[in-house]
């Protein structure tokens, strides 16, 4: 179930999990709703970067670097920040997530998982 848009703002945070990544730029995670009582999945395009997709033929560059993300972050509790209160063409949140400190799109350019966009 996805969080409605009108209930993510701009700029404040949310709290969440990192479920998995569907590849470098792209983590489906759980939100906590605003009422703090229910968990929604949402699929969150990084922003500000670009990674090797899955379905190109750059495939185990983008399987490698999905193995290295999960490894460093899957199952960890953060704050998802929106760029975009609406979604992009695919209907992924468009936003930043903040891990035990470290952005996530920080990250992923500081160890070449990917580049800036």
């Amino acid at each position: 179930m996805a969080v409605p848009f009108h209930s993510i703002r701009r700029g404040k945070p949310f709290s969440c999990t990192i479920q998995h990544f569907a590849d470098g730029d792209t983590v489906i995670i759980a939100v906590q709703c605003c009422c703090k009582e229910t968990w929604h999945r949402v699929t969150v395009r990084i922003a500000g970067i670009d990674s090797w997709e899955v379905k190109s033929r750059d495939v185990l560059k983008a399987l490698w670097v999905k193995v290295e993300l999960e490894k460093k972050f899957k199952y960890k509790r953060g704050e998802l920040f929106c760029k975009m209160v609406n979604s992009d063409k695919y209907g992924r949140v468009v936003g930043d997530i903040k891990i035990e400190g470290i952005m996530l799109s920080e990250y992923i350019i500081n160890n070449k998982l990917g580049w800036i966009h």
